[in-house]
């Protein structure tokens, strides 16, 4: 039987593989959700659904660092990356800010990037860091 050996997969190996896959299903939701008259049906609501290509980035970044535990340079990958990621982190937040600081909301200025970019950031640097990227 061709699925014997899916039995000695561990279970972060699995993890890993369902990231990729979800990553996968998301990625092409999207590229169908961008057909023209598919955009034009969906309105207001495309563009909001296209930023679940942000979700899809971080699956598959989730899905590349665990599968590509052999590579030569991992620590020099997962350090540019997690700079990006940080970046790509604090811009989203800054927008969001901007989001949830308009009126009605009453909401202090820079509160959401003042709270999130520190605990993301720790989250992303545990992620990339500290999660054993070589165990089998």
């Amino acid at each position: 039987m061709t699925g014997d050996g899916l039995r000695y997969w561990s279970r972060y190996f699995a993890w890993s593989l369902f990231a990729g896959l979800l990553a996968l299903v998301l990625l092409c939701a999207l590229a169908i959700a961008s057909l023209p008259w598919l955009v034009r049906r969906m309105g207001r609501y495309w563009k909001p659904t296209q930023r679940l290509l942000y979700v899809a980035a971080v699956l598959t970044v989730i899905h590349g660092v665990t599968v590509t535990i052999h590579l030569r340079h991992l620590r020099a990958i997962l350090i540019v990356t997690y700079g990006f990621l940080v970046v790509l982190v604090a811009l989203e937040l800054r927008r969001l800010d901007r989001y949830v600081t308009r009126p009605p909301r009453a909401l202090p200025a820079n509160l959401v990037t003042l709270v999130g970019l520190p605990t993301l950031s720790v989250l992303l640097f545990w992620a990339f860091f500290f999660l054993d990227h070589h165990a089998h």
